[in-house]
């Protein structure tokens, strides 16, 4: 559970410093375009202007036997014609028609080699057929189409000879459409990043180590959409740029960060009770997700776990006779394991020293005398819990649980939007939880996503729903399009 109530970001606004509890920023729909009556023949990807042509096929009448009577028409894209033009890379519908006085054909065949690309539709009962894709290949390409009195291609027919000339396409710079995303994993192993880019021609890859753009580090070998890295041991970024005839494009930057090694910076204390009164021991650690199990009796002994207590801050039972506890830390690299701190019983008519008060006295209260005045600390207008004397809209306790300053107009760490390509991020700064009143807890911070801005809405982002402040740089993204979501960052402190 946590220690003290959660708080959430609040974003800045022009209007006023603390505007509402929420970070919004909304996805911007791509544009939709419906044709009423009329099948679409084609497609286009965003930023290509594509012309629709629709065509109206008059229904015929009997099939005709008669020499000459039955022929073969280009409809789309160039009516009455037996060139059918094409560019490499862009989409075609060529369609042709049973003309004269027909009914519909049974059946078509196509012979001839289509370019790479393109399909024979192979329509039944129809009066028109089509040959549609994207050619991938230039040149001329002599085809002849045939249509079937019969299915199967049998029965009387028409054929007519055509040539597909496709042409070379106009070259489209490069379009980072999804950079490479930023991932955390074991010291010493390895990850694949992976970036999606468009452009005619399609483009070449070259990844560098470092920050996006800076171009001084290429990493050899590293010239595909993908790249495995080396075996790490230390957090590092990686980028891409993608290059065509047209021009180039950066990736965002991909963060790896490494978990690390659990390590205890300060021991659990050996304290003094009063028979029957309880303690609160509490450790602290450096390290990447770490899990805690307290344990009674020398150190490294596990036969004694002691139920529910996870926390690097643990209050003993009452306190009976002479015992020790010790705590094991752990997570996916490593574990270490805490020496044991004793617990004496106090004498009768002895004096009980003042160190175990401290340990047991209230963070948010040692923050609180850490902060202010004797007289400040007498005046509840200014260091009351609710109480905001640096007039900044953010309360005491909201203070201490972001980390800043009761007594400077602070606010914290805006979240930064940034829209790249098609994608938008959002980065924050995971401040650690250090300095007077925060021994033995740590920072948590959780993106929350929702549909709609009411607070029933709020779900936590896979990934990022409980991240451990340690003054790291945490970035998310998105793609730009599709419906509007809103999005918030919630902190809250933890034993």
């Amino acid at each position: 559970m946590s220690l003290l109530s959660r708080s959430f970001v609040k974003s800045r606004v022009i209007t006023s410093r603390l505007s509402s509890l929420l970070l919004l920023f909304q996805r911007t729909p791509l544009i939709q375009m419906i044709f009423p009556e009329a099948r679409i023949l084609g497609g286009a990807g965003v930023g290509e202007i594509t012309t629709w042509a629709i065509a109206t096929v008059i229904g015929l009448g009997a099939y005709d036997r008669v020499a000459g009577a039955t022929t073969i028409t280009q409809i789309l894209p160039n009516a009455g014609s037996t060139t059918v033009p094409a560019t490499n890379g862009s989409a075609l519908s060529f369609i042709f028609q049973v003309t004269g006085a027909p009914s519909t054909a049974k059946s078509w065949s196509v012979t001839g080699t289509l370019p790479n690309g393109l399909v024979h539709a192979n329509a039944t009962n129809s009066s028109t057929n089509s040959i549609s894709g994207v050619p991938t290949q230039t040149g001329s390409f002599p085809i002849t189409v045939r249509a079937w009195e019969k299915s199967n291609q049998s029965g009387g027919s028409s054929s007519k000879s055509f040539n597909i000339k496709v042409v070379a396409g106009a070259s489209t710079p490069p379009i980072i459409d999804a950079s490479p995303a930023s991932v955390t994993i074991n010291s010493g192993s390895t990850t694949t990043l992976t970036v999606a880019a468009s452009g005619r021609p399609a483009p070449t890859f070259q990844w560098y180590a470092g920050a996006s753009s800076a171009t001084n580090s290429p990493v050899s070998g590293a010239t595909s959409a993908s790249f495995k890295t080396p075996a790490l041991t230390a957090a590092t970024s990686y980028w891409v740029r993608a290059t065509n005839a047209a021009g180039t494009a950066d990736s965002q930057t991909a963060i790896i960060t490494l978990l690390i090694p659990p390590a205890i910076t300060n021991q659990p204390s050996s304290l003094t009770v009063k028979k029957g009164g309880k303690v609160t021991l509490r450790v602290s650690a450096t390290g990447s997700s770490l899990k805690y199990q307290w344990y009674q009796g020398k150190a490294g002994i596990t036969t004694t776990p002691v139920i529910g207590a996870k926390s690097p801050a643990f209050t003993t039972p009452a306190i009976k006779a002479p015992t020790s506890y010790w705590v094991r830390i752990t997570n996916a690299v490593g574990r270490v394991n805490s020496k044991a701190a004793f617990i004496t019983l106090l004498r009768p008519g002895a004096i009980r020293p003042t160190a175990p008060a401290l340990v047991n006295s209230d963070p948010f209260t040692a923050w609180r005398q850490s902060r202010f005045t004797i007289a400040q600390l007498a005046d509840p207008t200014v260091s009351d819990p609710d109480a905001d004397p640096d007039g900044d809209g953010i309360t005491n306790r909201e203070e201490y649980i972001h980390g800043l300053l009761p007594l400077a107009s602070d606010l914290p760490p805006a979240p930064g939007i940034m829209l790249t390509g098609a994608r938008i991020s959002l980065g924050f700064t995971a401040r650690a939880a250090i300095g007077p009143g925060y021994a033995g807890l740590t920072r948590h911070y959780a993106i929350e996503v929702a549909d709609t801005p009411e607070v029933i809405s709020w779900k936590d982002l896979s990934g990022y729903s409980d991240i451990l402040g340690e003054g790291q740089t945490v970035t998310c993204s998105t793609l730009a399009s599709g419906p509007s979501r809103f999005y918030r960052l919630r902190v809250w402190l933890k034993p």
